[in-house]
């Protein structure tokens, strides 16, 4: 299951945007460039990306999501404020996570029930995954369902 979550959840378009997203603040920019990054040291201005140097940024950002990912789903113990001050590109292109100091759990119940939520949001059954937020104490027992599916399909 969750081979199939992290497959869905890092499509080369959302790479693209996280990795956008994650050199987008001054700091995690400033910090990332430090680092080596291509992403950070391009948004600060200092050179242009060749394709190797996006593809090698955006696996990174594919490793981080699996990572993400593991942590919550797999471990139950994950670290909590992964911004690019905390994350770092090493000499030999692995990701680094620093800063352990704010660490969550989920318990084994909510983990299941997350992993189907998000296969059921990856397969587009809607009517499930509005049952999933029901278990997940997203919304109230007897809610009617009916009309949440409206509001996750934007229909």
């Amino acid at each position: 299951l969750l081979e199939q979550a992290a497959k869905a959840a890092v499509s080369p378009a959302a790479a693209a945007a996280a990795a956008a997203a994650a050199s987008s603040t001054a700091a995690g920019s400033a910090a990332a460039a430090a680092a080596g990054s291509p992403v950070a040291a391009a948004a600060a201005g200092s050179s242009v990306l060749s394709a190797a140097e996006v593809a090698n940024d955006l696996r990174l950002v594919e490793i981080g999501v699996r990572c993400s990912l593991e942590q919550m789903l797999e471990e139950g113990f994950y670290h909590a404020d992964p911004h690019p001050g905390n994350l770092l590109k090493t000499a030999d292109g692995r990701l680094a996570y620093l800063d352990f100091g704010m660490m969550g759990e989920i318990e084994p119940a909510v983990r299941q029930a997350l992993i189907r939520a998000t296969l059921h949001l990856v397969n587009r059954e809607y009517e499930r995954l509005a049952e999933d937020f029901v278990v997940l104490g997203l919304l109230p027992q007897g809610a009617d369902l009916d009309d949440i599916i409206p509001a996750i399909t934007g229909e």
